[in-house]
């Protein structure tokens, strides 16, 4: 959440949101963010998803996020290794908010 909350246009609002359906935590973030930096949030989005996310994480720490990830996302990755957290995001440009939501089993919470 910092991350997107940090992405957002200074002059816009940010709705963060938490909901439970069957075994899953959702957070969303609902924000407006310059399109230049869309493009750099869904390329972590499909990283996240389709890197081995433990060797993901530790090549991240080991190197540095400035070096892998410009835009200072090690919230994202943390949360995607640590809780197995599955991401999903609808992107818009213009008049409509961006969202991404992360969903999280309640068993990776309570273990």
């Amino acid at each position: 959440m910092e991350h997107l909350v940090s992405r957002a246009r200074d002059e816009t609002a940010v709705d963060i949101g938490f909901s439970t359906t069957g075994e899953w935590l959702v957070f969303e973030v609902a924000f407006f963010m310059a399109s230049k930096e869309l493009g750099g949030l869904e390329e972590l989005l499909r990283e996240i998803d389709t890197k081995d996310i433990d060797k993901y994480y530790m090549e991240v720490l080991e190197t540095g996020i400035e070096k892998t990830r410009p835009e200072n996302a090690m919230g994202m990755i943390m949360i995607a290794h640590d809780y197995r957290a599955r991401f999903s995001a609808v992107f818009h440009e213009g008049g409509e908010p961006s969202v991404v939501r992360a969903y999280i089993r309640q068993e990776e919470i309570a273990t």
